[in-house]
């Protein structure tokens, strides 16, 4: 990646670097969890291959974005990220994305294969249903900012305390709610993918044999299941598991080309 093409694409807001890799030749694009931020992915860069270029989504509605309002539509999303990404097209692409962060990275590689434009290096679903299995219960984004806390602090990474503060709560809760009406109003084209999965979740979460075999579905390319020690927020306590399985596809992809 040329240092113009890398100065471009940082251009655009919804990027935000994470560190700066030397001479990079390979871009990881994180994509945070529902009400999630690109505080995610900090002290990654230290973790992966020092030719691999961390970059990390900033969601409108939060942190340094608070006054850009949130996406409430999956297509929305995808196409920022799509206009976001034009300067790395020469790159290998790879997405890493954790919970609501991993379905709209599969909803980003749909619309890629269907536009036949960059073809993606891999995809990393971290902690996250599979793009077909829709929820049957009532939205989450009508509960009460009770229910919604209760959800929060059940799958864990928010701090309780900032939960209490009304002020806080509603800068948490207002983001999480446009996330989850992005997530609850989509539905994923009905054709696999061929841009290799790596699956991951921890052997705490609460995702079924179900939701690995659905995601194991979603691409004729080559696919991985890895549970690792720790629950839906496994990466926070060890970050190493997470960019682990990163570090491994990317291998794999070069093996791959070499061939």
């Amino acid at each position: 990646m040329t240092s113009l093409a890398l100065s471009s694409a940082l251009r655009n807001p919804l990027l935000s670097a994470v560190g700066q890799a030397h001479a990079p030749t390979a871009v990881v694009l994180g994509l945070p969890h529902a009400g999630g931020t690109d505080r995610l992915f900090r002290g990654w860069e230290r973790l992966l291959p020092q030719d691999t270029q961390l970059l990390a989504l900033r969601y409108p509605g939060r942190q340094t974005r608070l006054a850009h309002a949130p996406f409430r539509r999956m297509s929305d999303i995808v196409e920022q990220i799509l206009a976001a990404t034009l300067f790395l097209e020469d790159m290998d692409l790879y997405l890493f994305g954790h919970s609501m962060g991993a379905l709209v990275g599969y909803a980003v590689c749909q619309e890629m294969e269907a536009r036949v434009r960059l073809s993606l290096a891999g995809l990393v679903a971290s902690s996250s249903r599979s793009p077909w299995d829709m929820p049957e219960s009532a939205p989450i984004r009508t509960r009460s900012d009770e229910s919604l806390c209760e959800e929060l602090l059940a799958l864990g990474g928010t701090p309780p305390e900032v939960l209490k503060d009304p002020a806080t709560r509603d800068l948490v809760l207002s983001p999480l709610r446009a996330d989850y009406e992005l997530l609850e109003t989509w539905t994923p084209v009905d054709n696999a993918v061929a841009v290799p999965i790596h699956e991951i979740h921890g052997d705490a979460d609460t995702l079924t044999a179900d939701d690995i075999e659905g995601w194991r579905c979603s691409t004729t390319g080559d696919f991985v299941s890895t549970t690792v020690p720790g629950g839906h927020f496994y990466l926070s306590d060890s970050p190493a598991l997470a960019t682990h399985c990163l570090t491994e596809l990317i291998r794999s992809r070069r093996t791959t080309d070499r061939q």
